[in-house]
């Protein structure tokens, strides 16, 4: 089983997770959480978080000797996505990305009832 490794990033509104799995073997977990400050402030934060979780999955990558990954999304995609950028300036190249976000439904339907005249 000699796969690519697969980065697993789930993000939420105030949490942001990231998994480097090489072959069902967890080879790095970092997570991040911010609080409600101001839309100004709260995104700043957010970026500095994701780049900060980024860097430790850099360097947990050079540890492993990876070179290429490959990505898993899940959760809202305006958070979910690390700077992917700042992974391909440090070495790391990325080969797929795949949001697996599950899309939800209006759940099933009751049958409609007959009409009759009057």
């Amino acid at each position: 089983m000699n796969s690519l490794p697969v980065l697993r990033i789930t993000s939420g509104f105030t949490s942001f997770t990231a998994i480097l799995v090489k072959d069902k073997q967890l080879l790095c977990h970092t997570h991040g959480g911010f609080t409600y400050v101001g839309s100004e402030a709260r995104k700043e934060e957010k970026e500095k978080m994701k780049r900060d979780i980024a860097t430790m999955v850099c360097e947990y990558a050079k540890i492993y000797g990876i070179d290429t990954i490959e990505i898993e999304v899940k959760g809202h995609l305006s958070t979910g996505l690390m700077d992917l950028h700042f992974l391909e300036s440090n070495g790391i190249n990325v080969r797929w990305i795949k949001d697996k976000t599950p899309v939800t439904h209006n759940g099933c339907l009751p049958n409609k009832r007959i009409r009759t005249r009057k």
